[in-house]
């Protein structure tokens, strides 16, 4: 009986944790905090956009407090609020945004997801 229940709360818990989601990927995303004017395809890099665009975006979700995020996803890029991790981590963080449409709940603007690849594209340039 016991498991009955369990198994039942969990199923709840994903039904309210779904329409949760579902109801947030009806809200647009948000404007960033900082302008893209002036930012191009030839032009972006971490220092000028790129990071600034990580850390509000993926933060949302993926920090310590969230029971959204993974202690790989954690360990590997989102505690580390530094270049070189976002580096090392460029075709992971890039491929799971442009390809997977993260953020599950909002997903980034064609614009932005556009400056994320040509910034892989480009080596991923800190400056």
């Amino acid at each position: 009986m016991r498991r009955l229940l369990l198994g039942l709360g969990a199923l709840l818990y994903g039904a309210v944790l779904a329409s949760g989601c579902a109801d947030k990927a009806a809200e647009p995303t948000p404007a960033l905090p900082v302008s893209r004017q002036g930012i191009t395809s030839a032009n972006v890099s971490y220092d000028n956009y790129i990071g600034l665009l990580i850390n509000s975006r993926c933060r949302t979700c993926h920090n310590p407090a969230s029971d959204l995020s993974t202690k790989a996803a954690l360990d590997a890029w989102v505690n580390e609020k530094t270049y070189a991790n976002a580096a090392r981590h460029s075709v992971k963080i890039v491929g799971s945004i442009v390809q997977s449409n993260m953020p599950i709940a909002r997903p980034l603007p064609a614009e932005e997801k556009a400056l994320l690849q040509a910034w892989l594209d480009r080596g991923a340039p800190q400056k």
